[in-house]
């Protein structure tokens, strides 16, 4: 899975860069006003202008989708994988989290939302900190349900979701 997210990844980026010939800022120009409050905040380039074709809120989604901020989010989930650890590589897999070897995990001090040393240590050793979760993975695909690689087993879960929903 993280190979897909990486080659999506690369590919949103990929398009972001050619968008981006000319500024990488997007902006919506509402005819009837010399300035809007989104050109206002930025040098950007306008690309969409509100003419009707799109309608005036589609505009501004386009404007705001806009390959700078495709570049941010690129970055962002890109940040999120480098730090991704797989739980195969958990400290001690199977086993409940203990914050001494003599201590018993299941006596009445046990606290399963305190990390245990062995994973204080192994979250120490990585240069970003981080302890890697499956869901996180599960959820950065989600965007790319449609892509012909995505495996439905990725699907976080089987939820309808309002954009499954034929509206009427």
């Amino acid at each position: 899975m993280v190979e897909f997210l990486r080659a999506r990844l690369d590919e949103d980026e990929a398009f972001a860069e050619m968008a981006a010939n000319g500024g990488g800022e997007w902006l919506m120009r509402d005819r009837f006003r010399e300035q809007g409050p989104i050109e206002e905040k930025s040098n950007g380039r306008i690309v969409v202008p509100d003419t009707g074709v799109p309608d005036r809120l589609e505009a501004i989604h386009i404007a705001r989708h806009n390959p700078a901020r495709v570049r941010r989010e690129v970055e962002a989930k890109l940040g999120i994988l480098d730090r991704y650890r797989p739980d195969a590589t958990d400290p001690h897999p199977g086993f409940p989290c203990t914050n001494s070897v003599h201590f018993d995990p299941y006596g009445d001090e046990y606290d399963p939302d305190v990390i245990c040393e062995r994973h204080s240590r192994a979250i120490d050793e990585r240069p970003d900190g981080v302890f890697g979760n499956d869901a996180v993975l599960r959820l950065l695909a989600l965007p790319y349900a449609d892509h012909p690689d995505y495996q439905p087993e990725w699907a976080p879960d089987a939820r309808p979701r309002s954009w499954d929903i034929p509206h009427m």
